[in-house]
């Protein structure tokens, strides 16, 4: 992908399919390559928060308020974030 808008389809697209781990690493380089794209993530973050608490800290890794409802969520860790550096 080049532009931003390219970026976030590719990784809204894994998101749909379900393939977090896939997503967390595309935006992880997305942002990276196009950081206009930072308010998306948050954005993106901020939707999973209730759902998938894990895939909201790894996508936005920054807010010390997903960490926190990650760590007192009672779903199994599955590693996303490790795994997707």
């Amino acid at each position: 992908p080049g532009t931003a808008e390219e970026w976030d389809r590719r990784g809204a697209a894994l998101l749909a399919a379900g393939k977090d781990r896939e997503a967390v690493a595309v935006y992880r380089e997305a942002v990276m390559a196009q950081p206009a794209l930072r308010p998306r993530i948050k954005e993106l973050a901020g939707q999973n928060r209730e759902r998938n608490p894990e895939l909201a800290f790894c996508l936005d890794p920054s807010d010390t308020s997903l960490a926190a409802a990650w760590a007192r969520a009672t779903v199994p860790r599955r590693s996303l974030c490790a795994e997707s550096k």
